[in-house]
């Protein structure tokens, strides 16, 4: 007190007092902002340290030391601001992980929180959300649906993007709106933007699809897509944008639009143009026989699975509408089929083995139980049994000579919601689906008689 001029010891003096609280007060605001600025140097001063230790040559222990600090680890927690910015930001995340540095600010740069949307801009998001997702309503389908097939991106939420626009339609939109109401918006429409085309595409080849197969459009298409993208790899053709382009991926396909229809991209009209084009009343050709689809297709299957074991340079991996069908339609050969045959599962090679003796198709059951490491003598049995003395063709009969002896097998019977996983049992595995039972009934009855099976396990 005696340096601010007032020297006394008197307790009870008030105004000794204040001034007493106001000194004490701007002292430990002097060491906070010391503090402050020490601890800001020492988080950033890490890069420095090293260098300095590696000029002078110190020892290796230090040097680990001034590495460690050197902004790999979560200990260097700040990077320092650029010029002419006060704004510091975390090196690492939680888990010390470093993330990339943010960018520079200009200063032309707008901070975001300084953009407003203006009532015409939310009311554009909102009537583009609401189109969207009355054309899902429309097709019976969700957003889930379409990410989980790669067209449209992992992250849009249809049921959040509902409650979004209830949110703002009302006369209350800019009190009760958010940012991240409007990024939901946004993203949807950026989405759509770069992959309606695509998806447009896709979703016409879905309704062809369902209309051939003799499938209801409402209650299917999600099943349809799904068995269409056994041979389409949608994320690939998501961002394609000329539908020329994209409907020459398929081959063989009847009526293919032209000029094409609307595409639901991301701009209000266009996604009402496409709503209304799938509304209108299309002219229905004939409904194709899937049953007299099946023989073309087991035969032209028979030749794509021979190129991939004779391991053919540039094998055959061209789409073929009537495969689409057929897989929708849950007939095989397609249905457990790709277009590539490397992207077939151990699940798919199971019943092309299964359905290869219930069909007496030498080339499939032997192609499918090769394929799960079944070895002779089951093959050579296999084949005995339907009086084949020498298969045609001859890729076939190298499959039972160049097969190893081969211990017996698992028979796993799986649940419908299950997957084959892999087991420390060395095997040979023949999985079967729980639905599938009574059909390759017959196939499991041979396997067992001969010898194929050491062991059945039930985990449905």
């Amino acid at each position: 007190m005696k340096r601010r001029g007032k020297d006394t010891d008197d307790l009870g003096d008030e105004e000794a007092i204040a001034e007493l609280e106001k000194t004490v007060m701007e002292a430990n605001v002097a060491e906070l902002t010391g503090a402050l600025a020490r601890l800001r140097e020492f988080l950033c001063d890490f890069q420095a340290l090293h260098d300095a230790i590696e000029k002078q040559g110190r020892g290796m222990d230090e040097l680990a030391l001034a590495k460690l600090a050197s902004g790999t680890t979560p200990i260097a927690l700040l990077r320092k601001p650029s010029t002419d910015s006060q704004t510091y930001f975390f090196r690492c995340d939680y888990d010390g992980n470093e993330l990339a540095s943010p960018p520079p600010l200009t200063k032309t740069t707008v901070p975001l929180r300084e953009i407003t949307p203006t009532v015409t801009d939310i009311n554009a998001l909102v009537d583009f959300g609401r189109e969207v997702v009355g054309a899902m309503n429309q097709l019976g389908l969700t957003f889930s649906d379409l990410s989980g097939i790669g067209l449209l991106p992992p992250g849009l939420s249809q049921s959040e993007a509902v409650r979004v626009i209830g949110r703002l339609r009302g006369p209350q939109q800019s009190e009760s709106r958010t940012s991240s109401d409007l990024i939901v918006l946004r993203n949807l429409t950026e989405a759509f933007a770069a992959r309606g085309t695509a998806l447009g595409w896709a979703i016409d080849l879905a309704l062809d699809v369902a209309r051939d197969a003799g499938l209801a459009q409402q209650s299917d298409l999600p099943s349809i897509l799904r068995a269409m993208a056994r041979f389409l790899d949608f994320e690939s053709l998501a961002m394609g944008t000329d539908r020329m382009t994209l409907d020459a991926v398929v081959e063989g396909q009847l009526g293919v639009i032209t000029p094409p229809p609307p595409a639901p991209t991301g701009d209000t009209e266009g996604m009402r143009a496409w709503r209304q084009w799938l509304a209108k009343p299309k002219d229905q050709p004939t409904r194709r026989d899937t049953n007299l689809l099946v023989d073309d297709a087991w035969r032209r299957w028979e030749g794509q699975i021979g190129q991939f074991i004779k391991h053919v340079t540039v094998p055959d991996t061209s789409v073929v509408y009537d495969d689409l069908v057929l897989a929708a339609a849950d007939k095989m050969p397609s249905r457990a089929m790709r277009a590539s045959p490397e992207r077939i599962e151990p699940l798919d090679w199971s019943e092309l083995a299964l359905a290869g003796i219930r069909s007496a198709r030498p080339w499939a059951f032997l192609a499918g139980l090769r394929q799960q490491a079944f070895g002779n003598p089951l093959l050579a049995d296999t084949l005995r049994g339907f009086a084949v003395v020498t298969p045609d063709p001859d890729w076939v009969s190298r499959l039972v000579q160049d097969a190893p002896p081969a211990q017996k097998g698992i028979l796993v019977i799986l649940s419908e919601d299950t997957e084959p996983l892999e087991r420390d049992d060395p095997g040979p595995y023949l999985f079967l689906r729980e639905a599938r039972i009574e059909e390759y009934d017959e196939g499991v009855r041979r396997l067992k008689d001969l010898g194929a099976f050491r062991m059945v396990i039930d985990e449905r």
